[in-house]
């Protein structure tokens, strides 16, 4: 007990641990205390961490807890490959390689074996798996950045979606080049050869915001992770960037239907970070904004009739913070064929036999004429109401 107790509280690089629920469970089971009651409260909590975490197995919750925390090594971890920061972290991982093997018939020698929380104690040799868990934290990630996708920016943390849009890339059909412009982007953000901030933007329902929910997925594997900000977050942006730029990831910082009033405050903090002022976007990070507007300031007639002596300088400032995005896509509402084309494919992908094909034409070309235009959004929405018997085809 004394030994364990030790090695728990001499954890430096590995402090962030006494504030787990687990740490603070082995806190309470390592603390000398006279009453056994109070003992085998703290070894029940322990127990059951070692239940939830490792199937019983104290060892593999130990594991679990270690790769979930944030440490120093996960920013950097050059600065402890030798000297005083190696020597450190060596000694630190093998402390927890004892402590792994810990076991509760030792620590409660008095107490009748019946009354006692079991575990088992798989002995692990984090000599070996923490500098291997190291190596693949760019694409893998650690605690809930290894098991997310996506993330949204709540009181000042970022909190995984739990939900996800699981949105992929084979089921956006149509806009071949637009698609192809955006995938070539990320996979230079993911190269780390530099990518450019994307704006996104057209007609509504042509599957801008799914485009980039589905970058995310399609290249999880590979360390890329979304942050949410909605616009009135916005004044939250440089903590956001901040927080994801010291984590050891890609991150996609989506803005989704962006724009704004003359005037707002968002729009000059945006448009001063775009710009590359004080607080430039780490490398890791790009931000990826949907819109329906092409210029993201709301324009309207007075501005153009306006009493602005200078008002062409005036109406160049609203149109310019688009132009600092590198990288603008335009999505359209495709025309007839292209329309019919979507509906061939999200019938075959729905397992729709060819045959009701001339029906899901006509219902589709009805819905569009109804609904205000032909978008993908409207063509899935229709073909999968007609699936599930919820919209009904009137010869």
């Amino acid at each position: 007990m004394q030994e364990a107790a030790l090695l728990w509280r001499g954890l430096a690089l590995f402090r962030s641990l006494h504030g787990t629920p687990f740490g603070k469970a082995l806190t309470a089971l390592l603390r000398p205390a006279d009453d056994d009651l109070c003992r085998l409260d703290a070894a029940a909590a322990v127990a059951e961490e070692a239940y939830a975490r490792g199937a019983g197995d104290f060892g593999v919750a130990l594991r679990r807890a270690v790769f979930a925390v944030e440490t120093p090594m996960l920013h950097n971890p050059a600065r402890f490959e030798q000297g005083l920061l190696a020597a450190a972290l060596c000694r630190e991982l093998e402390a927890l390689s004892r402590l792994s093997a810990l076991a509760p018939e030792p620590l409660f020698a008095e107490i009748p074996l019946g009354a006692l929380p079991q575990w088992i104690a798989s002995p692990q040799d984090f000599s070996a798996i923490y500098p291997a868990f190291l190596r693949d934290l760019p694409q893998k990630g650690f605690g809930v950045y290894a098991e997310n996708a996506m993330f949204t920016w709540e009181n000042g943390a970022l909190q995984p979606v739990l939900f996800a849009d699981s949105q992929r890339l084979e089921q956006l059909y149509g806009y071949e080049r637009e698609r192809a412009l955006a995938t070539q982007n990320i996979r230079c953000l993911l190269d780390g050869k530099g990518a450019a901030h994307v704006l996104l933007y057209g007609d509504a329902g042509t599957g801008k915001s799914s485009l980039v929910k589905a970058l995310v997925n399609a290249y999880f594997d590979q360390g890329l992770r979304l942050a949410e900000l909605k616009r009135h977050q916005l004044h939250e942006l440089p903590a956001l960037l901040e927080r994801v730029g010291a984590l050891p990831l890609k991150w996609v910082l989506f803005l989704d239907d962006l724009s704004f009033h003359p005037g707002e405050e968002g729009y000059a903090l945006l448009k001063a970070i775009l710009e590359g002022g004080a607080g430039r976007i780490a490398a890791n990070c790009v931000i990826h904004a949907t819109s329906n507007r092409r210029h993201l300031v709301r324009e309207g007639q007075c501005e153009r009739q306006g009493d602005d002596v200078h008002l062409a300088d005036t109406l160049q400032e609203q149109a310019s913070l688009s132009a600092r995005f590198g990288l603008s896509v335009c999505f359209r509402r495709p025309e007839s064929e292209a329309y019919l084309a979507l509906v061939r494919q999200i019938a075959a992908e729905l397992g729709v036999a060819p045959m009701d094909l001339p029906t899901l034409y006509a219902l589709a070309e009805r819905e569009a004429l109804r609904r205000g235009g032909r978008t993908p959004r409207l063509a899935r929405q229709v073909l999968e109401g007609w699936v599930r018997g919820a919209v009904k085809y009137d010869a």
